[in-house]
């Protein structure tokens, strides 16, 4: 975002920080954005935020859009180096070295998908992918904490007079599967036996 408003800023553009949308709505051609101190209506819009899937829910615009979840592991620094690049193995074990000689480890397997009610809302959008390769996502009925597919949003009209909850919660870091985390680094050390036991 610094990056936008450094482009912005000289082309005369104004920006405003500390107001967030809350709501879109269209009269007739007209394309109207509802803010915390008002309205305005923007010839363009940019979609930038992280939980834009939520947000849009009861919005003009529509996107196809589902949160997954990745697990990374973040080792203590300075490690014996066992390669300095970047390495996935045919397992899909992972791993990355930092700059302060610590490794970044990702485990196995596909991505969480927690099948709230948007992922009802729009199986036919992400059917056909889904079935082109049936271990892209692994589903789960289980929600990590303030999911954001479980949030309610209220429309325009509502919207316009109270913080909605993607303001609420500007960024969201659901917290990490454990358990693969734990194989993760389990796995690691095999690979590497004659390290000193790997902490995250």
């Amino acid at each position: 975002m610094p990056a936008w408003a450094g482009i912005a800023g000289p082309r005369g553009r104004a920006v405003i920080e500390n107001c967030a949308v809350r709501a879109s709505t269209l009269l007739g051609a007209v394309l109207q954005v509802i803010n915390r101190t008002g309205r305005s209506n923007p010839r363009q819009v940019v979609l930038a935020a992280v939980l834009v899937g939520a947000f849009l829910r009861n919005q003009v615009f529509r996107c196809g859009i589902l949160s997954v979840r990745e697990n990374v592991a973040a080792t203590e620094p300075c490690l014996p180096e066992v390669y300095a690049g970047a390495v996935s193995d045919g397992a899909g074990r992972n791993f990355r070295r930092r700059e302060d000689g610590g490794l970044y480890l990702a485990p196995p397997g596909a991505p969480e998908l927690s099948v709230g009610p948007d992922a009802f809302r729009r199986v036919a959008s992400f059917m056909t992918a889904w079935l082109a390769d049936l271990w892209l996502t692994a589903p789960s009925v289980m929600h990590p904490k303030a999911f954001p597919e479980c949030m309610g949003q209220p429309n325009g009209a509502l919207a316009a007079g109270r913080p909605i909850p993607v303001e609420r919660m500007r960024i969201w870091i659901p917290p990490p599967n454990m358990a693969k985390i734990r194989r993760c680094l389990r796995d690691f050390s095999a690979m590497f036996p004659d390290l000193v036991p790997i902490k995250a």
